[in-house]
């Protein structure tokens, strides 16, 4: 840290040792250091700062992003602007296997759309890491997940435009809910227990009663045939 009552000479000195040592470290990284080699004096660089993730009631930003397949099989992908056409609720859930709260979160995921018409929502888990796919699918099996997954390594197709990832650093597991007017209906990060009720309640008001399926108690008694 810079102290005033240090002589400006002896301050550009530590300086130029902490920028050497910074560069050997991580040099990929190292930005705003002196140069000693022309005398220029180091300028603090400011922390980058995290945009927040897009509030509910703005448009969802259109993406176009390959599935995991089957080993060797050709990618299939998916197109939200599609999605949206059908008249779909999409749900995002961004994951990383490396991440331990993402396991909870698919799980509250699986309870809010348990018995609903998968017609009418899509969900789908966004890698936004560097996992192999063996990796990704070995992380399904173990926690019996059978959601559809798109691939957006580094986040370049979806997780930037949706602040997961931002200045290479993704922060999971967050979700969006996007609904098929194409805004945004929720958006939260963590894995919350409440969260599957709240998702719950969110697409009883985004898919209309007569698109769900109907139970065999509630369906109404055929008419007898004469």
């Amino acid at each position: 840290m810079y102290d005033p009552r240090v002589s400006r000479l002896g301050w550009l000195a530590a300086a130029f040792l902490v920028a050497g040592q910074a560069q050997a470290a991580a040099p990929a990284t190292a930005t705003g250091m002196a140069d000693p080699a022309r005398g220029v004096e180091p300028k603090p660089t400011p922390e980058a700062k995290r945009l927040p993730p897009p509030a509910p009631g703005t448009r969802a930003r259109l993406f176009f992003c390959p599935l995991l397949g089957a080993p060797g099989a050709k990618p299939e992908s998916i197109s939200l602007n599609d999605e949206l056409a059908a008249g779909r609720v999409v749900v995002l859930n961004f994951f990383s296997p490396g991440c331990a709260a993402c396991a909870p979160a698919i799980r509250f995921l699986k309870r809010a759309l348990e018995g609903r018409d998968r017609g009418r929502i899509a969900p789908y888990l966004v890698l936004v890491t560097l996992e192999s796919e063996d990796d990704v699918r070995g992380y399904l099996r173990r926690n019996e997940v059978e959601f559809p997954v798109l691939v957006d390594r580094q986040g370049s197709r979806i997780g930037e435009r949706y602040r997961v990832v931002q200045n290479e650093v993704a922060r999971v597991p967050q979700t969006a809910v996007i609904g098929p007017d194409g805004l945004i209906k929720m958006f939260w990060m963590g894995a919350r227990e409440s969260s599957s009720n709240e998702l719950a309640t969110l697409l009883d008001g985004l898919v209309p009663a007569s698109a769900r399926p109907e139970s065999p108690d509630s369906a109404p008694p055929k008419a007898e045939e004469k």
